[in-house]
Formats: structure tokens, C-alpha cells, sequence
């Protein structure tokens, strides 16, 4: 099946087939970027060209991430998407545990239990779309969007296509981030489990360099950014913005973990657990975003 719709800038009839919606794409006339619908003749949302990297900091960098940021939340036009986060939020409060344990008798009298990974497929799911939200929110921020980018899913295939693609690439930052911490902890194992203060140390180490790798596969879409010296000149050179980026997200992660989930044989904490899980998704995407304020007024910065 195909979509069909007209080039909002020039308005030149285009074409893909729909296992493409949601994608980014550009006109081959006039080189406009956009999204494509997900039926012909859809609404379209355009994305701004790249800017031209400025040569010096751009001034008001702690004015915006410290209160400007808390405008957003204000705002009628971001309900979608905050609502988008929520819902993969309390998805996952209720589902992330329901791994399925089935025990089945053998001829024998003896018992094989058969593992279905239900609870696991339900945390990847929840977090690979809130990943895939994160990075569409960096870029747009980074870009001079004012307000949280539109939530565009497409069909069931780029659905599923953003959410594990989103995920690998979770899972390689967190692996480039953390491969030093986790060296120094194996040789230094004794030492850490007898002092908590340096095991806690080594964790908050370990995320460090965490906000400028995910703002680097959110902005430059690859993962090859993720070199050492570029994390590590980035980080250098604006290192004073670049603290209140990494207490942000280290405090909204160290929320997300210490936050109560769904235990079934104690309802009472619900209400709790789902409060808690909210407000630790509130403090992401406003720790997310702040990354995204980091890269538009120090994207000089960058050495790509």
C-alpha cells in the first residue's frame, strides 16, 4: 500500500510505501524535511533544517534549564506527549513484573517449568518508546523547539521498529558509559563491598558521561559518537552547564530506580508506587530536555 500526500513546502506530489510512516524523509524537489503520515494525504509535520553550528557559546543556558524548563510542563500544547510518557509509565508500574513461570509434569512424576518473558517484553516495550520520546525531544530542543515534538508511531512495524532500535541504543550507551566503572570495580571489588560510599561513588562516576552520549545519538543520530575524546572534550569544555545537566538525570534515574512498583500481594502501595513513578517521569523529560538546552547553547562545543 502506498501514501500519497503534497510536499508542504512546495507542495510536489510524494509517494512512499506505508511500511515508512513515521519515518523521517525529504522532497527530492525542494529538499523539505518531514515525517510521513500514516495515511495519505495526512497531516505533516515538518522538521527545520539543522543550523549552522555557532562558533561561541549562546548565553542563557542556566536561565532556560532552571526556569524557563518548568514552563513546558504549563503548557496545553504538551499534553500528548506527556500523556504518551505517562501511559508507557504506568504500563510498565503494572507489567514490568508479570514474568510467567508455567510448570508442566513429565511422564516421569518429574516437574519442567517453562519461562515466558512476559514481564520483560512489557519493560522493553515501555522503555523503548519513553528512549525513542527522549531522543525526539533532545533533537527538537536542540533545534529551537520551543514545545515537546508531536508523538508519531505509524503502523505497528515502525512501532516496533523504533522501540527495539531504541532499546539497542540504550543498551550500547549504557555500555560505553559504564565499561570503565565497571573495570575499576572488578579489580577493586573487596575494596568497594567493604566501603558503600565508594561503591556509591563509582555508580555516580559511571553516569558521568551518560546526558552527553545520549544528547549525541539523539542530535547526530549514530552511534559512533559515542568516541571517548568526544564525550570527554564535550564534558570539558562546558563543564559548569554541563553539572546541572548531569545532577538532573542522575537524580531523575536514581528516582526512577528507587521508586516503588507493583507488588500484588500488597495493593496499599498502588497509590504510592504510581505517584512516585510519575514524578520520576517528570523529572526525566525535564532532565532530558535540559540536555537538548545544553547542545543548542554549547553545540560549539561538539567536536563533530
Amino acid at each position: 500500500m502506498t501514501i500519497e500526500f503534497n510536499c508542504p513546502k512546495c507542495n510536489s506530489v510524494i509517494a512512499f510505501a506505508d511500511k515508512h510512516a513515521g519515518k523521517r524523509a525529504h522532497c527530492s524537489a525542494c529538499n523539505q524535511s518531514f515525517f510521513i503520515p500514516d495515511k495519505s494525504f495526512g497531516k505533516i509535520q515538518t522538521i527545520k533544517p539543522p543550523k549552522e553550528k555557532p562558533s561561541d557559546p549562546i548565553p542563557g543556558f542556566y536561565h532556560a534549564a532552571l526556569i524557563d524548563n518548568w514552563k513546558l510542563f504549563f503548557n496545553p500544547k504538551n499534553i500528548t506527549g506527556m500523556v504518551f510518557t505517562f501511559v508507557a509509565a504506568i504500563f510498565y508500574f503494572f507489567n514490568g513484573h508479570r514474568n510467567i513461570e508455567i510448570p508442566i509434569t513429565t511422564k516421569s512424576g518429574g516437574v519442567i517449568t517453562i519461562f515466558l518473558p512476559f514481564g520483560w517484553l512489557c519493560t522493553g516495550l515501555s522503555w523503548g518508546f519513553l528512549f525513542w520520546y527522549y531522543r525526539e525531544i533532545i533533537y527538537e530542543t536542540g533545534y529551537d523547539q520551543e514545545n515537546f515534538p508531536e508523538v508519531i508511531l505509524g503502523g505497528f512495524y515502525s512501532f516496533i521498529w523504533k522501540v527495539a532500535s531504541s532499546c539497542y541504543s540504550l543498551f550500547i550507551i549504557f555500555i560505553a558509559v559504564s565499561l570503565p566503572s565497571i573495570f575499576i570495580y572488578i579489580i577493586f571489588k573487596n575494596i568497594f563491598e567493604s566501603h558503600h560510599v565508594l561503591s556509591l561513588f563509582i555508580y555516580s562516576f559511571s553516569l558521568l558521561f551518560l546526558p552527553v552520549a545520549i544528547m549525541n545519538v539523539a542530535i547526530g543520530k549514530d552511534l559512533l559518537l559515542l568516541r571517548p575524546d568526544y564525550l570527554i572534550k564535550q564534558v570539558v569544555r562546558g563543564f559548569k552547564p554541563y553539572l546541572v545537566v548531569y545532577v538532573y538525570l542522575s537524580t531523575a534515574i536514581f528516582m526512577q530506580l528507587f521508586s516503588i512498583q507493583f507488588i500484588p500481594k500488597d495493593p496499599t502501595q498502588i497509590g504510592i508506587g504510581l505517584v512516585l513513578n510519575i514524578v520520576s517521569q517528570l523529572m526525566l523529560i525535564f532532565s532530558i530536555r535540559a540536555i537538548g538546552l545544553f547542545y543548542r547553547h554549547y553545540s560549539c562545543h561538539a567536536p563533530w
